[in-house]
């Protein structure tokens, strides 16, 4: 196993935490910045903003498709699913 770096776009502009990246509050006051960006309207057109309901919807149809596919025995796939 090798630790993979983080990319530069999981990355927010929070400069009073670049001395403190490895402590557990650090990805919380990220998701908060990220909420930030999201309220303001400052993302870039392409990026996702914080999970909200619609994100825990299309999981949980990945996830019911996942355990479909279990139960079948065969590959399903999510466009069948229309998602």
């Amino acid at each position: 196993m090798t630790e993979l770096p983080v990319p530069a776009r999981y990355q927010r502009s929070l400069t009073q935490w670049t001395e403190r990246s490895a402590e557990p509050a650090c990805s919380v006051a990220h998701e908060y910045a990220l909420l930030r960006d999201q309220i303001i309207g400052s993302l870039a057109p392409d990026e996702d903003g914080v999970p909200d309901f619609r994100h825990a919807v299309r999981r949980h149809a990945m996830l019911e498709r996942v355990r479909e596919a279990a139960r079948a025995g065969r590959k399903v796939t999510l466009a069948e699913q229309g998602a």
